[in-house]
C-alpha cells in the first residue's frame, strides 16, 4: 500500500486568490492555488492556517482563473498545512477540502 491516499489526480495551474477566515479580523491575505481536483485545493500562502479552519478562497484575475469559470467564491476546511520551504519557514502549503465539489467541465479543459 503507498502513502497516497488521494481520491482524484490533481491539476496544476496557478491562480492568485485572497483567503479570509470567519474569525480573522485584519481582513483577506493573498494566496495562490498551486492545483486543484474535484473536491480541494492545494493553496501556497504567507500564512499557516490550522487544519480544520473554514476558509472563504476569493479568485482574483489571472490566465488560470478561467478555468474555475462560475466558481469566484469558494469554501472549504484546511485538512493540512506545511512548511513550503523549510529555508523560509512563513512560507506554507495549505490543503483544503470544498464544501462543494467542483464542476468537473473544470478538468476536461486542456491545460
Amino acid at each position: 500500500m503507498n502513502g497516497n491516499r488521494r481520491h482524484w489526480p490533481r491539476q496544476q495551474v496557478s491562480v492568485p486568490c485572497l483567503v479570509d477566515t470567519p474569525e480573522n479580523g485584519e481582513g483577506a491575505s493573498s494566496a495562490r492555488i498551486l492545483n486543484i481536483c474535484p473536491g480541494g485545493v492545494m493553496l501556497e500562502a504567507d500564512q499557516a492556517f490550522m487544519p480544520g479552519q473554514r476558509l472563504t478562497i476569493v479568485l482574483e484575475h489571472g490566465p488560470d482563473a478561467l478555468l474555475f469559470e462560475s466558481m469566484g467564491v469558494m469554501t472549504g476546511f484546511v485538512r493540512w498545512n506545511q512548511i513550503a520551504d523549510p529555508e523560509n519557514p512563513s512560507h506554507y502549503h495549505v490543503g483544503v477540502a470544498l464544501e462543494r465539489d467542483l464542476p468537473r467541465r473544470i478538468f476536461m479543459t486542456e491545460h
